[in-house]
Parts: C-alpha cells; sequence; structure tokens
C-alpha cells in the first residue's frame, strides 16, 4: 500500500474515532443539551468559525518559525496541511498521537522525526509559559470588577508569586533544550536563543487572546454576555489551558480544560451556562478541527514537498 494510501487511512480512522469520542461525551450529555433553553444568534456562529480559523492559522505560523530556526525551509501552505491534519488527534483520548502524526507526517517531507518532535516539545514549553502570563494577567485584571475584594487581593498574591517563576522558567528554557537536543542526539548549525524564545513566547500570547475571543463568541451563540466580561473569559481560557498542560502526561487529564473552564466560568455566570458552555465548546472546536483536517487532506497531495536543509 502506498505511503498516500496509508496517510488516507490513518486520516478515516482518526476521524471516525474523534466522531465516537464527540458521539459519546453528547450523548453522556443530553439531558443538559435537552433542558436548555436555546437561544441561538445565529451570526455568531461563523464569527467563531472564522475566530479559530485565524487562531489556527496563528499558531501554524508560529509553529513554521520555530521550524526555520532549526533549519527547516517548507511553504507555509504546506505546514498547514501537515499540521491542521496531525491536530484532529488531539481530540482522541491521550496524550501524544497528535505528536507522533505530526512527525511522521513530517518525515516524508524529509524532516527528522526527532527534530519534529524537539520542536513539539518548544511548542509545548512555550505554549505554556505564554498560558501562564495570559491567565494570571487576564484574571486579575478581569475579575476586579466582578470578584470580591478578598477574592482579588488573593489573585494580585497569587500574581507577585507567579511572574518572578515564569521569568525564572524562561531563563531556564535554553538550558533545558540544549540537554534534551543532546540526549536526543541532535546537532543543529542554529541553536534556539533565549532572546529568540523570549520572542516566540511573548507571540504566543496573541495564541491565548484569539482564545478568549473564541470563547466569547461561542457563548454569544446561546446566551447573553456583555463585553466588559471579554477580558475575563480571556484569562479562562488561558489559564484552563494551563491546568490542562500541567496534567497533560495524566491518564485522567482528557477533557480537564473544560472541566476547569467551566469551574472558572461560575465566577461570573449561572452555573447552567458554565455547564452548557463546557458542552458547546467542545462539540464547537471539534467540528472546526474537522473541518480543517479536511481542508488538510484536500491540500496535502499539492503541497506536499521535501524539506531544504532540515538539518
Amino acid at each position: 500500500m502506498s505511503d498516500k494510501r496509508v496517510q488516507r487511512l490513518l486520516y478515516v480512522i482518526t476521524l471516525v474515532f474523534v466522531l465516537v469520542v464527540l458521539g459519546t461525551f453528547i450523548y453522556a450529555r443530553r439531558e443538559e443539551i435537552a433542558t436548555y433553553h436555546w437561544q441561538i444568534a445565529w451570526p455568531f456562529i461563523p464569527i467563531a468559525f472564522l475566530i479559530f480559523s485565524l487562531d489556527l492559522l496563528y499558531v501554524i505560523w508560529l509553529w513554521s518559525r520555530m521550524m526555520a530556526q532549526f533549519g527547516v525551509k517548507l511553504p507555509f501552505r504546506t505546514h498547514v496541511a501537515y499540521y491542521a491534519q496531525a491536530n484532529l488527534a488531539k481530540r482522541l483520548p491521550g496524550t501524544l498521537w497528535y505528536v507522533a502524526g505530526r512527525a511522521q507526517l513530517y518525515d516524508q517531507a524529509g524532516v527528522p522525526m526527532r527534530l519534529t518532535a524537539m520542536c513539539s516539545g518548544i511548542e509545548f514549553i512555550v505554549s505554556t509559559l505564554s498560558s501562564a502570563i495570559v491567565g494570571v494577567a487576564f484574571l486579575v485584571y478581569g475579575l476586579s470588577g466582578f470578584a470580591a475584594s478578598s477574592q482579588a487581593g488573593l489573585l494580585r498574591s497569587a500574581t507577585i508569586i507567579a511572574i518572578p517563576a515564569l521569568c525564572l522558567a524562561l531563563v531556564l528554557l535554553p538550558w533545558i533544550i540544549r540537554r534534551l537536543m543532546r540526549r536526543a542526539d541532535l546537532a543543529f548549525s542554529s541553536v534556539i536563543s533565549i532572546r529568540a524564545l523570549t520572542r516566540l513566547t511573548m507571540l504566543y500570547l496573541g495564541v491565548w487572546v484569539l482564545g478568549g475571543l473564541l470563547l466569547y463568541a461561542i457563548v454569544r451563540i446561546y446566551a447573553p454576555l456583555a463585553p466588559n466580561t471579554l477580558s475575563f473569559l480571556i484569562g479562562c481560557w488561558g489559564a484552563s489551558s494551563l491546568i490542562a498542560s500541567l496534567v497533560i502526561f495524566m491518564p485522567t487529564s482528557f477533557g480537564l480544560k473544560e472541566i476547569s473552564l467551566g469551574v472558572l466560568l461560575t465566577l461570573i455566570v449561572p452555573a447552567s451556562i458554565a455547564v452548557i458552555t463546557v458542552i458547546v465548546i467542545r462539540i464547537a472546536i471539534t467540528l472546526f478541527e474537522v473541518l480543517w483536517s479536511g481542508v488538510a487532506v484536500l491540500l496535502l497531495p499539492k503541497y506536499a514537498q521535501q524539506a531544504e536543509n532540515p538539518s
């Protein structure tokens, strides 16, 4: 069987599993869905998809910049084709399915699998740091208009502790990466610097801001929400992503992002809306990723090509 047919088969298997997981998720929560009083604001559905698409393309652009630091030269559309297809595997229970899929796709373009795995590790660390910054900063600012003074004071105290810790982690990051590169027996002419990592982390802040905008747009589909909640929602998105990242290697981490998001949302919205948000977020993002993975499968035969100087 040819590589292209194997790719298509693996994609179909992944898609079926993702849709089964999504169907099981919806069936288990059918009572909440059926009893909620739905008032759909239809214009926010395409708005949410547009924001998701911008966020995804921005993440892929950052990924392409990071791989370029290690000498991988591929057109942006090729990165879109590989990244969007592999990204669908994030919806499967487990931790590293999407990393393995991404490494396999790039390997066909001549990029060593170890290099793709290394870049995925850097992406994970940088995205975790940036989600922590956004989560802490926007939650503190966003809650100032909603929380009691004791809660706001507690969050400010957490900020005082968290920011120096994040700065220290950023300083140590190049050392960690170099250690990992030596362990993996990887030698590159371009070693990523503290300045490059800092710039990449700052650029990743935009990923979580767009994610908060996506959360706002999705909630507005079925519930009224004041514009002044936007900063808090951005903080919720960053903080819930951080929580999910910190426990990513635990077997029970699947769905933890949505659960933590729902808990945070109860600080500003009724519990019924928070529960529905957890459900709708999972459904909407899964369907958006399915659509983009389909686009990637269509793009892949046309734009797949060998990388220049992958090592």
